[in-house]
């Protein structure tokens, strides 16, 4: 469809500005691995492997956790289509449990498990003290059975050991990281967070655009208090049945033979998108801001379809905002990626703080 598209993106994952944790002996380059290529897979109409590579994903580290957000959106995007029967609604709905129960397995498995290690196989005496702050599985007064070595039952409550060393040892939480001396680690973040936040309006404003274009609506409706109200929900479920449209469909709606580069913000990766802004919007209020930049570049492919299409778009594209003019031209792109792989390597490999 755009060769040029798919070898910037190529090139820019090749040269991304969280190099350094894709080379060094860190965990985001078998996640990254493992995540992209089950989307790779799920493209594809092949589950099996897709879940696999998400599992697998979601062992090697928490962020895996977002997957379950494009297979909602992608389930219930199936579900409003209009040739879609009852029977297949309840078959993709089975579908989205078990791939969502099997890709959070491991990380419920990460907490039972250090529960165990920490609380019940400890020997007495030695156990934190976070062991008693523990609840019970939703709430309830009751447990969940588990078998040890020597063939007895061991009673574990259902407790986040990961939320609890995150949160009591690492300060995170939501806007716990708003402090003015973490002002350097938001500004070493802003890049980005701006280019997440600005995929992601882009796409609203293209789907946005396609929407008014193919709404129908008369005359004396337009300025009807109902008709406004009702307006971003209509555009809603069209960008979601829009979103399983067939490709060859969504070609021609965009026109993508005149602007090829449309494609990589069109209106089939609303589910990538979203992604894209979810962890925008946990990096910028939840986790430590400075991750950001190799947990974005390592869980979110619009990010480089992004990048790509700001690279390879011309003046002549009327998709091009001001913003992006004035902000986000090709250079300033090749300085960011280089820039950040220059420092990274000169300051990660030295004890330095850095992302």
């Amino acid at each position: 469809l755009c060769v040029e598209c798919a070898y910037t993106s190529a090139l820019l994952f090749c040269f991304n500005p969280a190099s350094v944790f894709f080379s060094a002996a860190y965990s985001e380059s078998l996640f990254c691995m493992m995540t992209f290529s089950g989307y790779f897979f799920a493209e594809r109409n092949n589950r099996f492997l897709a879940v696999t590579c998400w599992v697998t994903a979601s062992y090697t580290r928490s962020n895996g956790s977002l997957v379950v957000a494009w297979l909602i959106l992608q389930t219930i995007a199936r579900c409003l289509q209009p040739f879609q029967t009852l029977d297949g609604i309840l078959s993709d709905l089975l579908s989205l449990f078990y791939q969502s129960f099997f890709i959070l397995v491991p990380i419920i498995y990460h907490d039972w498990n250090g529960y165990y290690i920490h609380c019940v196989k400890a020997q007495e005496g030695f156990q934190p003290q976070w062991c008693n702050d523990a609840h019970p599985m939703f709430g309830l007064n009751h447990y969940l059975a588990f078998l040890d070595a020597d063939d007895f039952m061991i009673y574990v409550k259902t407790y986040s050991l990961y939320k609890n060393v995150q949160s009591r040892y690492w300060n995170v939480g939501f806007l716990n990281y708003y402090e003015w001396k973490q002002i350097p680690n938001f500004l070493l973040a802003f890049p980005v967070l701006f280019l997440g936040a600005t995929g992601a309006l882009t796409w609203i404003w293209q789907s946005w655009k396609l929407f008014r274009k193919n709404e129908k609506v008369s005359n004396g409706e337009t300025g009807k208090w109902w008709h406004m109200v009702l307006q971003p929900t209509r555009w809603a479920l069209f960008a979601l049945r829009v979103s399983k449209a067939p490709i060859e469909e969504a070609i021609k709606t965009l026109w993508e033979r005149e602007q090829p580069t449309v494609i990589l913000v069109g209106p089939t990766l609303l589910a990538y998108y979203a992604v894209l802004a979810a962890a925008c919007l946990v990096g910028a209020t939840i986790a430590h801001v400075q991750i950001s930049t190799r947990f974005i570049f390592s869980s979110c492919p619009a990010i480089y379809w992004f990048m790509s299409y700001i690279c390879i778009s011309d003046s002549k594209d009327e998709s091009i905002s001001i913003m992006k003019k004035l902000l986000l031209c090709r250079s300033a792109m090749v300085c960011y990626c280089a820039g950040f792989i220059l420092a990274g390597v000169t300051m990660h490999v030295n004890w330095l703080p850095w992302t």
